[in-house]
């Protein structure tokens, strides 16, 4: 069920991203760190963990959220490509 929506949320989060409304992805990225720590379910999103990087232009909350989720998904697998 998770990965069902994982492709709605990445793409939400994008489009709320390029449309300047750090409140909506803020909310989006809740949902995805949810789905990541409570639900355990971080190999859904383990691949893409590259959505997840900062943007200049990202306010402080929505950073922090990002860095969290990140943590989460770090792995033995990405962690090197994570660090480049």
């Amino acid at each position: 069920m998770v990965e069902r929506v994982k492709s709605p949320l990445l793409t939400l989060m994008t489009s709320s991203e390029m449309a300047g409304t750090p409140e909506t992805t803020y909310v989006i990225l809740e949902h995805i760190r949810y789905i990541v720590k409570v639900i355990k379910a971080k190999k859904v999103f383990e691949p893409d963990f590259k959505y997840f990087y900062f943007k200049a232009d990202d306010p402080s909350f929505v950073k922090i959220i990002k860095m969290e989720i990140l943590t989460a998904l770090a792995s033995e697998n990405n962690l090197g490509e994570m660090l480049n």
